[in-house]
């Protein structure tokens, strides 16, 4: 089920704070989204790991799974303030891939790595272990606290 579509609800905006009808969910009516916000919600991201995960398993299928382990545990480590060790672990995964054609992606990629770290370790779709400490890490220290109990 869609919240709102995209047919109409620019240009039916009425601003901000506009509510649904009935209130009952706290969410803004579809009229209500700007242009902008519809403009983030539906673009296609160039920093996004699901292409980088795509030449994995097109260029390394006996080894993706462990490329891309190796990109997810680099994000992390950037996200955790580590950022040499996360240049080496995320540099030896797109050394296994340049040479595929792409890279403006790989520039982009790397350049849109800071503030979205987690977001990138999940889309590459990681092993269960690391996709757990992807979890912890965003429900923060407290979490982590309490998992090292």
């Amino acid at each position: 089920m869609s919240i709102f579509t995209i047919e109409g609800s620019v240009e039916a905006s009425q601003g901000a704070g506009d509510r649904d009808p009935a209130g009952s969910n706290g969410w803004p009516d579809a009229r209500s989204i700007s242009s902008e916000m519809m403009n983030f919600l539906f673009e296609e991201r160039t920093c996004s790991a699901r292409d980088l995960q795509r030449m994995l398993r097109d260029r390394h299928p006996n080894r993706s799974q462990m490329l891309a382990d190796m990109f997810a545990m680099g994000c992390l480590l950037h996200f955790q303030g580590e950022r040499s060790a996360a240049s080496m672990l995320i540099g030896q995964v797109f050394e296994s891939v340049r040479g595929d054609g792409e890279p403006e992606y790989l520039s982009a990629l790397l350049n849109g790595i800071s503030g979205n770290e987690l977001r990138l370790a999940c889309e590459i779709a990681p092993s269960t272990e690391l996709r757990e400490l992807c979890d912890r890490a965003r429900q923060g220290p407290a979490r982590e606290a309490a998992c090292a109990r």
